[in-house]
């Protein structure tokens, strides 16, 4: 079992003091810049969302992509990272990296959907097997 209190990390084996670690690591002043916004830039930015990213809600990315003044894909059905599981978002990104000043096709989004099929390769990869609802 592992509990915190009074300033200790405590499990079975370890009682480990955070007052310790402070006095003895180098302990650097904020950052100013910690969670502030990106100044502007010249460099062309694209912000890609995915439906179910339980690391950061739609709301924080439009937020984000507002405050930024990007422009913001959102995909359905995508996850936190939208480029490794989308072949419409790497479309998208693909189509972007070769014009940056053209506004990229997205009607692959509506068409696409969740895929939860992997390819034979995927499945023998991660489970070792040949068929992936066995």
């Amino acid at each position: 079992m592992c509990a915190i209190g009074e300033g200790y990390l405590v499990d079975d084996e370890v009682r480990f003091s955070f007052a310790a670690v402070r006095t003895t690591w180098d302990v650097y002043p904020r950052d100013p810049l910690l969670q502030d916004w990106a100044l502007p830039s010249r460099t062309r930015l694209y912000m890609f969302h995915g439906e179910y990213d339980s690391q950061t809600g739609l709301s924080g990315a439009r937020e984000s992509a507002r405050e930024l003044g990007v422009p913001l894909v959102e995909e359905p059905g995508g996850g936190h990272i939208v480029l490794f599981g989308s072949r419409c978002g790497r479309t998208i990104l693909t189509q972007v990296a070769g014009a940056p000043d053209v506004s990229p096709d997205t009607t692959c989004l509506t068409s696409e959907g969740r895929r939860f099929e992997l390819s034979e390769d995927e499945v023998r990869f991660w489970f070792g097997t040949s068929r992936q609802w066995d």
